[in-house]
Parts: C-alpha cells; structure tokens; sequence
C-alpha cells in the first residue's frame, strides 16, 4: 500500500477480513486500513486465482 511519501506492507495473514461485492474485492488491513480491488481490473482468470490465494492465505472470516 503507497502513502505519500511512504510505503506500507502487510503480510497476507494480516487481513482481517474480507468484504466481496458485485464490484469490487474489499480487503480490511490493521491501523483501520482498506485495499479495495475493482473486479473490472482483473479478468476472469485472475480474479479465480485472487480468490485462491485469499482462501489460501486468510484465516478470517469473509463478511
């Protein structure tokens, strides 16, 4: 994640939940962040294999 003048990194174990919608992939971080992915960004393919990997790599729950 990119703020001005800094760079943030989270490990994948570090999201706390996971929001889905019809447009987007809503990913809830510590310090109350969120990285919000459009679906119209991925295409099918990758889209699958983001759900793979948060199935994979998240042990909360999706909401």
């Amino acid at each position: 994640m990119a703020v001005p003048g800094t760079w943030i990194r989270y490990t994948w174990s570090s999201v706390q939940a996971v929001l889905e919608r019809r447009d987007h992939v809503g990913l809830l971080l510590p310090l109350s962040a969120v990285l919000v992915i459009p679906k119209r960004a991925l295409d099918e393919d990758r889209l699958d294999e983001l759900h793979q990997l948060l199935a994979r790599c998240t042990a909360r729950p999706k909401i």
